[in-house]
């Protein structure tokens, strides 16, 4: 399966905060549409110090909406 650009972006960022393998793979099933992942990266983006807890909480979030 191909990745979208939002998708390899999303991946990328989340190594670059340090989350964990299943932490980042959980992130990318919880965000199913393009919108939720920029909405996840806009986040990232305004917080570029976030803990993985705190990516992890509003992905969570996201995720609900």
């Amino acid at each position: 399966m191909k990745l979208t650009k939002a998708e390899k972006l999303l991946l990328q960022g989340l190594k670059i905060f340090g989350l964990r393998r299943g932490n980042a793979m959980l992130v990318m099933m919880l965000m199913d549409t393009e919108q939720k992942r920029w909405d996840l990266m806009e986040y990232m983006v305004a917080n570029q110090y976030a803990t993985e807890e705190e990516i992890m909480d509003v992905a969570h979030r996201i995720a609900r909406n």
